[in-house]
């Protein structure tokens, strides 16, 4: 009786080891599937639990541009290459004067912003880009017009519609001449190339990308589709909550912004979506002396029609306004509780829904009120508007519009 109740034990204790084994076997398995493919997004990296990519973008280098690279100095490709050449070039500008001629390749944003302070310098100046006008991506071409006759003012000249072809050196092996595609040269003793950038998002493909916009897939948490892997900043593509759209965006304020949300996220049981207002800005000529300095700020979406407001001395605004909005008109139905959605196409063509705003030269309150504004988005009155005497006027006409809740 004693023997066959020990057999039992032991035949229970071999049944309950394999049955730790397989699943001990499975969970080895598991585990091994789950590191192979987060090692797949990346090599030498050590062991993890979570892990946030923040990789940002890599300047366009400008062989990409042209399909020659310079084989001679004196140029720099911004953004990576400018940074670790800040005080060679502050260097060549300032202390030894060896730059008198200085070609900026590039009309966006950081185009802009070299060919200023290179204009403060007093260095000849020529800004080099292929679009009709400067930053396109969200002047439009009446407030490019603006900008371009100030900068001229300057002593910045601007060769647009144009490509570059190649760099040629000079007898010492530095760079003497932009030669553009057209045939014309642009003698430079140095070249900034400022072309734009793309996100480093190439050794992430195993975890999602957006083709869209570009950029490493994430919900509203920066949470991909592998369990504890992020991406904030440049390389997220991420849902644009108030636009219900997906986005990518190239600025220092979404940077610091989404790497917050996502620690909070990491760190905390913070679920809230990020919920994100663009926001870009620049300031330039303020150095001592200048007769004008240029301070703007946007807040929003670039989208639908657009309306300029002021003579650009020193203020001027534009507002852009979607006319295509569907507007929530409530009734108060108290017997009946009821709300009625209604659209009315002739509400459209007259009131439309601001969508993003621009100011220069604006005062702290003035600035302050453009995020309450793009948030709230208004519906505002484009006759009225239009016929805003000043930029003063102008806002206070979108501050009092009605708050009408409206479908994005």
């Amino acid at each position: 009786m004693r023997k066959e109740r020990k057999g039992k034990e032991r035949k229970e204790d071999r049944r309950k080891r394999k049955k730790r084994r397989k699943e001990k076997k499975e969970r080895k398995k598991e585990r091994k599937e789950e590191g192979a493919k987060r090692k797949r997004i990346s090599t030498g990296m050590h062991n993890w639990d979570r892990y946030r990519d923040g990789t940002g973008q890599r300047s366009i280098p400008f062989r990409e541009e042209t399909g020659k690279p310079p084989s001679h100095g004196n140029w720099c490709s911004l953004i990576s290459d400018f940074r670790r050449r800040l005080e060679e070039i502050y260097q060549e500008f300032i202390i030894y004067e060896r730059a008198k001629k200085v070609a900026v390749i590039g009309g966006g944003y950081i185009g802009m912003e070299v060919a200023a302070a290179a204009a403060g310098w007093n260095l000849d100046t020529t800004l080099i880009f292929p679009e009709e006008h400067i930053m396109p991506r969200l002047f439009t071409p009446s407030l490019a017009w603006r900008y371009e006759e100030l900068y001229q003012k300057n002593n910045v000249r601007f060769a647009k519609g144009v490509l570059v072809d190649n760099l040629e050196a000079g007898p010492d092996g530095r760079v003497a001449t932009v030669v553009l595609k057209n045939g014309s040269t642009i003698e430079a003793d140095t070249v900034i190339v400022g072309i734009g950038a793309k996100p480093v998002v190439s050794p992430f493909e195993v975890v999602g990308l957006n083709t869209d916009v570009g950029g490493i897939q994430v919900d509203s948490l920066f949470r991909t589709s592998v369990p504890g892997i992020f991406a904030v900043g440049d390389v997220a593509a991420f849902p644009l909550k108030m636009y219900d759209r997906m986005a990518r965006v190239e600025h220092v304020d979404h940077a610091r912004k989404s790497a917050q949300h996502c620690v909070r996220t990491l760190l905390t049981v913070h679920t809230q979506p990020y919920d994100y207002l663009p926001y870009f800005y620049s300031r330039v000529f303020e150095y001592e002396g200048s007769a004008r300095k240029v301070w703007w700020q946007f807040y929003g979406d670039n989208v639908g029609d657009t309306i300029e407001v002021g003579n650009f001395d020193p203020k001027i605004a534009n507002f852009w306004l979607d006319s295509g909005s569907t507007c929530e008109l409530f009734y108060p139905f108290s017997n009946f509780g009821l709300n009625l959605l209604l659209t009315f196409e002739e509400f459209a063509l007259t009131d439309s829904r601001l969508k993003g705003i621009f100011l220069e030269s604006g005062s702290p309150e003035e600035f302050a009120l453009l995020p309450q504004l793009a948030k709230s988005q208004p519906v505002i009155d484009k006759a009225k508007l239009r016929s805003a005497s000043s930029v003063e006027d102008a806002l206070e006409i979108a501050r009092s519009s009605p708050q009408v809740g409206a479908t994005v």
